[in-house]
């Protein structure tokens, strides 16, 4: 009965990388007790190599931080390749 909208892909620049997030937000809920993760994937959709310089969380006092590996500073991701985000 009711069909959802796909999002639209962002377009790349000719001769650039573009970093394409599997998920917009992330939403951990309420009253987390325990440790919870989720991961979302990095993707480079343009047609030039990217390399990460840093990975951050905005505010310092949030509690989150992200899992070794995976996408991380110094992490060259080439045309169409991807790497996991992994926020705790």
């Amino acid at each position: 009965d009711k069909v959802d909208t796909a999002a639209v892909f962002p377009q790349a620049v000719p001769g650039q990388g573009l970093l394409v997030s599997s998920q917009e937000a992330l939403d951990f809920g309420v009253g987390i007790d325990k440790s919870s993760s989720i991961t979302v994937t990095l993707v480079n959709s343009g047609d030039s190599p990217i390399t990460l310089k840093d990975v951050v969380v905005s505010g310092s006092d949030s509690g989150l931080s992200f899992k070794e590996g995976g996408c991380s500073a110094g992490t060259v991701l080439d045309p169409i390749q991807a790497c996991p985000l992994t926020v705790r």
